[in-house]
């Protein structure tokens, strides 16, 4: 995500603004200052799903061979701590 091209991809959030995909866009969104987020509620999804559509979203994201070159000279950044962005779900 950037200024320029804010959202192109939705945060997922399940039927009580939990976030099911998108943590790292709405850390984003937070650094860019954005007080709200385009999101997707998802709360058709059993507790069930939910667990198997994260473990495949992530699956995805580490296969994506093709973003290895991109970030191979960029520092990495990690924190468990809770997401600081406020967001509405639209």
């Amino acid at each position: 995500m950037s200024k320029e091209f804010r959202f192109l991809n939705p945060v997922i959030i399940d039927g009580e603004n939990g976030i099911i995909a998108g943590h790292g866009r709405v850390m984003a969104a937070a650094k860019l200052k954005m007080e709200e987020v385009p999101c997707l509620e998802a709360s058709h999804l059993t507790e069930a799903q939910k667990k198997a559509y994260i473990l495949a979203y992530n699956k995805l994201a580490e296969q994506a061979t093709w973003l290895r070159p991109l970030s191979a000279g960029r520092p990495k950044s990690h924190s468990s701590r809770a997401c600081p962005a406020r967001w509405k779900p639209s």
